[in-house]
């Protein structure tokens, strides 16, 4: 019995974290939206989707980023992500939700927020939703 009470920390934080376990991402690789800004030009919005996290690149006239979002949380088509420490979204959360997925081509939608328990909370946006850029295809970059 003493050795029970021994293990059991460990195992209550084991089964916490593959609570947590990104392994089953359903996507995997680069993924593009282009898309115009009137009087500015093209952008390039690029998601790298990763083991355990995803990387963001946006590229062009009007503005140019680059920032790693660690995965927190994943489920079917969500991932409730957090700006990595020490890059310029460090502190910030993200959500992503993904449709539509097929091997060429996925449709996404992003969202930034302030804290954990509103990336948590955010429910998935109907079609017509136009905030934070709305609904957009992204195609894979071969």
């Amino acid at each position: 019995m003493e050795i029970i009470f021994k293990i059991l920390p460990t195992l209550l934080l084991t089964g916490t974290l593959l609570a947590f376990t990104t392994d089953d991402t359903p996507v995997k690789g680069k993924y593009r939206w282009d898309f115009e800004i009137p009087g500015s030009g093209t952008q390039s919005s690029v998601h790298e989707f990763a083991d355990g996290y995803i990387l963001y690149t946006m590229k062009g006239a009007a503005y140019t980023a680059e920032y790693r979002m660690d995965i927190v949380k994943h489920e079917k088509n969500r991932y409730v992500l957090k700006g990595a420490e020490g890059g310029p979204k460090s502190g910030r959360y993200f959500v992503i939700y993904l449709k539509d997925i097929s091997p060429d081509t996925i449709t996404m939608y992003k969202k930034e927020l302030p804290t954990l328990e509103e990336a948590l909370a955010f429910p998935e946006p109907d079609a017509g939703n136009t905030e934070s850029h709305g609904w957009n295809v992204y195609s894979r970059v071969k």
